[in-house]
This record gives C-alpha cells, sequence and structure tokens, in this order.
C-alpha cells in the first residue's frame, strides 16, 4: 500500500522544469569547484537524446564544446549523475585527452568519468539531502509555455501558456500581450507601463543577445512579438524600408545585366561626405530623402561592419 501510494505521488506531483532549473543552480557550482573548473561548457536538456550511435542519456561533443541531457521522466539526482559525468570528460576534452576512443566501455577515460561522477554525487547529497525527495521530471502539458500549443503563431503566449507559465514559476506576473496601438493606450496605465517596459527589454535582447539571421528574419519570434506590442518606432520602420529599397537598388544595378558592378561616386554626387563617421552618416539618412538618404544609410552600414570585422 505504501509503495502503491508512493508511485500515486510521483505521478499526481512531478518535478516541473523550473524546479530542476533550481537543482541545476546549486548544482553546476559545486560540479564546477570538484573539478576545478574555471567555465561551463553549453549544456542542452533534451527531452531525449536523439542521432547517437547507440541509446543514451547524455553526450558531450568536444569538437562543438556541447552536453546534451535527456531529462523526461527521470529523476533530478540521475540527470545531475548524467551530468556530472559529462561534465568530466568536458575537463579531459579541456586536457586534450580525448581520443577516438575514449568513450568505449571500460577504457581508462570512462572509468574516471565514472568515478569522479560518483564522489561529485556524494558530495551533493551530503550538502543537499533534502533533493532526495524530489520526483520524475515531466514536460507535460503543465509545461504549454514551452510548446506550440501555449505560443501565439504572432509571437508570444496565448492564454493557455501565460497560465501554464504561471503554474510553473510560483508567483510570476506574466500576462498576455498588450496589443492596442500606442496612440490608444492611457498615458501612465498599467498597460502603457508594461509595454513600454517590454519593448525596451525586448530591443536590447535583440540588439545584444539575438543573432543576426534571427534579427532579420520578420517572422522569428522576437520580430512577430515586437509587431504584436507595437514597439517598432517610425523611424525603425523608416530604417527597414530604406535599406529594402537600397537592396532592390543594388539588385538592379549589379545584377541586371552583369555590365554594371555599380555606379561609382554616386554617394559624392548624392551630397554623402564619405568620410564622416557612423553617426553622422546614420544623422544624414534621417533627415534626407531619396538617393541621398539611401546612400547615407549604405555608406554607414558599410563602415559599421567593416569597424565590427577588426574586432
Amino acid at each position: 500500500m505504501q509503495i502503491n501510494q508512493l508511485l500515486n505521488e510521483q505521478v499526481e506531483h512531478p518535478t516541473t522544469v523550473q524546479e530542476f532549473m533550481d537543482i541545476m543552480k546549486d548544482f553546476l557550482p559545486l560540479a564546477m569547484e570538484e573539478l576545478k573548473l574555471d567555465r561551463l561548457p553549453h549544456i542542452k536538456l533534451e527531452k531525449y537524446i536523439k542521432d547517437s550511435h547507440q541509446p543514451t542519456f547524455g553526450k558531450y561533443v568536444n569538437d562543438k564544446n556541447t552536453i546534451q541531457v535527456g531529462i523526461e521522466n527521470r529523476h533530478p539526482l540521475d540527470v545531475m549523475r548524467t551530468l556530472a559525468h559529462e561534465l568530466v570528460h568536458f575537463k579531459q576534452g579541456q586536457e586534450d585527452r580525448l581520443t577516438a576512443t575514449s568513450g568505449d566501455t571500460g577504457s581508462p577515460i570512462e572509468n574516471e568519468a565514472h568515478e569522479l561522477a560518483g564522489i561529485i554525487m556524494r558530495h551533493f547529497g551530503k550538502r543537499y539531502p533534502h533533493y532526495f525527495t524530489d520526483t520524475a521530471i515531466t514536460l507535460s502539458e503543465s509545461e504549454a509555455w514551452q510548446k506550440s500549443s501555449g505560443k501565439n503563431k504572432n509571437g508570444g503566449l496565448n492564454k493557455k501558456g501565460v497560465a501554464s507559465y504561471r503554474r510553473s514559476h510560483p508567483g510570476s506576473k506574466l500576462k498576455t500581450a498588450v496589443t492596442t496601438k500606442p496612440s490608444k493606450l492611457k498615458k501612465g496605465s498599467k498597460a502603457s507601463k508594461r509595454r513600454k517596459s517590454f519593448c525596451a527589454r525586448m530591443k536590447g535582447m535583440k540588439k545584444h543577445r539575438t543573432g543576426s539571421k534571427t534579427a532579420h528574419d520578420p517572422n522569428s519570434r522576437i520580430n512577430k512579438s515586437l509587431r504584436k506590442w507595437h514597439c517598432e518606432s517610425v523611424e525603425e520602420m523608416r530604417d527597414l524600408i530604406l535599406a529594402g529599397s537600397l537592396y532592390i537598388d543594388m539588385l538592379k544595378e549589379n545584377f541586371a545585366d552583369g555590365k554594371h558592378p555599380g555606379r561609382k561616386g554616386l554617394a559624392k554626387r548624392s551630397g554623402v561626405n564619405t568620410k564622416a563617421s557612423v553617426s553622422s552618416l546614420r544623422k544624414t539618412a534621417k533627415h534626407s530623402t531619396g538617393e541621398k538618404a539611401r546612400m547615407a544609410h549604405w555608406m554607414a552600414n558599410m563602415k559599421a561592419g567593416r569597424a565590427k570585422a577588426k574586432k
């Protein structure tokens, strides 16, 4: 009877992904201390490990400096042991000790990973014994905010996604998007402040943490969200239009018949100071129209690209 009751409790009260991440915050510093690591590889948590030559719960890809760990329906400490094992392989890779046969069963490298992972888990268990009472991790409907069913096709989360996120993150005040146009929002209202805060955070993320391909893809989730919240300013929309117009002009000039690789001196003939700084060129583009605006915009992008390449 007690065993059945325990099994029922495990099914009814699974460990959520958020709870698992809290365990990770305690585990990773301890593992780094034990292995004397000054940094961590990229760690990918997946439902299960795909594309592996044999069934496995985790693997370290040396040439990509990445650890993959499967977490679905596993006890958190079991996942931690797998992670500890792969972190040992990461350390071995940093020491240039991995070879094509290092992962073979019974190899010295593999045995060392087993041994050190066991030691790490014993120390972790002594320091955080309460984690032994946790139950298996699940990626069920309670985590709809991480699935397509909880996401809005136009960006952000739908009501189902917001509800599941708040269940997984007790105390969260997450709400659905403010889709009312800024001109119709009352200045200083809660909705207006939410929109302003969201736009500032997402624009910062797009600028500093989003790759160029995603940032320029109109169908990426971050750009969909920015449009949904009406975060684009008039100036940003104008820049997009200018960039698109310039791109079309370049296609016409450079690739139409192969005879004209470009109109030399066009920027100068348009009145653009080709020796100006990037910021000065952007100001020129902002306060100009037609060919001058397009060429100033193009020159600014070219100079910014060269400066970035030199770093």
